[in-house]
């Protein structure tokens, strides 16, 4: 983690070709996420509710989504999924307010 936040204090020296393995090992990780970000809001609360620490993002989205027209909402097997998801789970508070939006 140290060497990470090292060379992003030094953009210049990530750059170099000495770093260029270490670049090449990081797109896929990089193409991953920005896939996702340009994803439709579905996908992108699938990704999140598979990650724990990612529920409040999902969260955030699943309340983005009570805002868009009915024919930009997910389709029935998708809020089946993700309830699917949660319903296993333990209960906490953070699990009911996602059951819940």
């Amino acid at each position: 983690v140290r060497a990470a936040a090292a060379l992003a204090a030094r953009p210049g020296e990530l750059a170099s070709k000495t770093c260029k393995p270490l670049r090449a090992a990081l797109h896929p990780l990089v193409e991953g996420r920005l896939r996702e970000e340009r994803a439709s809001p579905a996908f992108r609360v699938t990704c999140a509710l598979g990650q724990r620490s990612r529920w409040p993002e999902a969260l955030r989205l699943l309340g983005e989504m009570r805002s868009l027209e009915p024919r930009r909402r997910p389709k029935l097997g998708a809020y089946q999924r993700w309830v699917r998801e949660v319903n296993a789970s333990e209960g906490t508070t953070q699990e009911l307010a996602l059951l819940d939006a």
